[in-house]
């Protein structure tokens, strides 16, 4: 009923104002809002809806499906490699001072001298000269084309995990921050409770020691206590737009736009006793993924770097035309000036010595299979750390928790106590505001505690995978 009041109340508010000061409101049952221009837009979201929005908008996402597009693109690219490659060459040359050759006049039939030949030079080229032609080659057989293929699509497959690791790390965030919310929202309204009661109190006292049935001094000390409470009230209220404004910042959400939280700690299903339940398993962690496809990927590595040793085949086909003549005029009588000519091979590659180049580089890759193994199996060690940390830590701060509670309850009721004593004149003003500061400072600990615990839980889903990544 509250969050139906509150939604109500946020819609008369654009209503009325009418103006294009603010954008369009934006509720979990929609995919997006859109805010036209640079006008502020409002929003209302639950915990679900801002890692929603999280994964659409925060800028590491972004960055993240960046890296999985560019690794996408290195597939085409490697796959150009086995497609027709078609070359065309329009060439005129102006040839400003014509090399000469050296030939013997004997070969000419030419006279002999001094018992040798007698050298003569010629020209071997005209003034102008031209080429134009098209060429065609096909990668006909090569097994490195292959190997490098399959390595760029699992290196595809692996940016995709990330792109997934990189989306846990901003559900954490959203998550504890979108707690923080809460806990201060909740936070704000006991202590705005608790400003009615001494507001209520201070005026009673005043009222009273005007009569003459209190004391100044009880004045005095109901003053105290509501002062101290509208300084620690403003500063909620500072703690609870810093935590919006972390969320909004998590989220990618621009801070001009106006954020609503829907949902309170009552109606959240946090079964802190649920979340202890489960036993560590590295298979649900999406890092074990990577390590699992960085070893194939370096694997497939390997026998790429063996696989460029063998021969390769390709196919080329060539057509063109050329010509040479000394007058400038001339270049362009294509029908009678150029000849035509034409050819088509195929070219055989065979590496033979690389200088050891390829045993060195098959044992780095080697090593660096190696390498992932330790890693992995670090990983395993390090995530079971964290997990069994993580319900030690949350196991600990449920008992506080309960401690607490039990508190705030208790402080609760002595300060009806106090009250009915107080008005039924069988109690004194020490004793209602010594009731409230003790509720306030139960209060405090009690969302300390519920926080901490939140957050715990958190550390504890990511530990054992349990984070949304999509």
């Amino acid at each position: 009923m509250n969050l139906i009041l509150k939604r109500s109340c946020l819609y008369l508010l654009l209503w009325t104002l009418g103006s294009p000061v603010l954008g369009q409101v934006k509720t979990d049952e929609e995919d997006d809002f859109w805010v036209e221009d640079e006008t502020p837009a409002i929003a209302s979201y639950n915990l679900d809806g801002c890692i929603a929005y999280a994964f659409r908008n925060a800028e590491a996402v972004k960055k993240a499906s960046l890296e999985v597009s560019i690794a996408d693109a290195e597939v085409g690219e490697n796959k150009s490699i086995g497609l027709p490659k078609i070359n065309a060459v329009y060439e005129l040359n102006h040839n400003l001072r014509i090399q000469r050759g050296f030939i013997s006049a004997s070969s000419f039939g030419g006279p002999e001298s001094g018992g040798g030949d007698s050298v003569v030079t010629v020209q071997f080229n005209t003034k102008f000269t031209g080429n134009m032609g098209i060429t065609l080659e096909q990668l006909l057989f090569d097994f490195s084309y292959l190997r490098g293929l399959k390595s760029a699509r699992k290196y595809v497959d692996v940016q995709k995990d990330r792109a997934k690791l990189t989306n846990i790390d901003i559900a954490e965030q959203v998550s504890k921050s979108y707690y923080a919310v809460l806990v201060n929202q909740e936070r704000l309204e006991l202590l705005d409770q608790n400003y009615q009661r001494l507001d209520t109190l201070l005026r009673e006292t005043k009222a009273l020691n005007e009569n003459g049935f209190a004391e100044r001094i009880d004045v005095m000390r109901t003053e105290v206590s509501f002062n101290n409470l509208v300084t620690e009230r403003k500063k909620a209220q500072l703690d609870l737009e810093k935590a919006k404004a972390a969320l909004k910042f998590s989220m990618g959400m621009p801070m001009k736009d106006s954020l609503y939280i829907e949902g309170n700690l009552e109606n959240i299903e946090y079964d802190f006793l649920a979340a202890l339940a489960p036993r560590f398993n590295p298979e649900n962690r999406i890092e074990n993924t990577i390590f699992n496809k960085q070893k194939e990927l370096r694997t497939i590595n390997l026998q790429y770097n063996r696989s460029i040793y063998y021969p390769s085949l390709s196919g080329v086909f060539s057509y063109g035309w050329n010509t040479g003549t000394n007058e400038f005029g001339d270049l362009w009588r294509y029908r009678q000036n150029w000849l035509s000519y034409s050819y088509y091979g195929l070219k055989l590659d065979i590496p033979i010595m690389d200088g050891f180049k390829k045993r060195h580089t098959l044992r780095k890759i080697r090593y660096q299979i190696e390498q992932v193994e330790v890693d992995k199996a670090e990983f395993e060690k390090s995530a079971q750390y964290q997990t069994d940390n993580a319900k030690l830590s949350l196991s600990q701060s449920l008992g506080d928790l309960e401690i607490q509670k039990r508190n705030l309850e208790l402080a609760d009721e002595l300060v009806k106590i106090s009250q009915i004593k107080y008005e039924n004149g069988v109690g004194s003003n020490l004793e209602v505001t010594d009731a409230l500061t003790s509720y306030k400072e139960a209060e405090t600990n009690y969302y300390s505690s519920l926080y901490q615990a939140l957050l715990y839980k958190v550390d504890l889903d990511k530990a054992l995978g349990n984070l949304p990544y999509n």
